[in-house]
């Protein structure tokens, strides 16, 4: 039991930077990626409170933890998040209102909110570049895209288009 809580005390610190670091250097508009570096902190004191034997169970005590970290990473850089993609903005709507008609849910959209937003996002990045008045990806974008085409295909969510 007490590598359960030495988990959660090693995971709880890094969260937080995690957490105030992401708010304000998206407020900033810079890309908010690197501040899961905080969880290696974590990972560096559970590691090392292995070593020492301090853990009744250090190797599922560490893989609890980089579970832990990576699906709180992930969650704050997905769809997971109001207002980053159409359905989240569509579900959270139904916070205000309980029922809408199709109109009101158009409403919530604007070419702003749908393509600008993203693309100020993916240039922020270093995923698109934009040269002149034309977009294109770049060489980090490419690869980043090749992976979310494997991923579709692995998920058999190959897309038309």
């Amino acid at each position: 039991m007490t590598s359960v809580f030495f988990v959660a005390g090693a995971f709880v610190a890094p969260f937080f930077l995690h957490v105030l670091f992401f708010r304000k250097l998206s407020i900033q508009r810079i890309n908010p990626l690197r501040t899961v570096i905080f969880y290696f902190d974590g990972l560096i004191l559970l590691i090392t409170a292995a070593f020492l034997g301090i853990l009744s169970h250090p190797v599922s005590s560490v893989l609890m933890y980089i579970l832990l970290s990576a699906c709180v990473s992930w969650l704050s850089f997905s769809a997971c998040i109001p207002g980053t993609a159409p359905t989240s903005a569509i579900l959270s709507s139904f916070d205000k209102k309980k029922r809408q008609t199709e109109t009101e849910l158009e409403r919530l959209f604007t070419v702003d909110s749908l393509l600008r937003t993203r693309v100020d996002s993916l240039i922020s990045q270093g995923l698109v570049v934009k040269r002149g008045r034309k977009y294109f990806a770049s060489d980090k974008g490419k690869k980043l895209a090749q992976v979310i085409r494997v991923y579709n295909i692995f998920f058999n969510r190959v897309r038309s288009g």
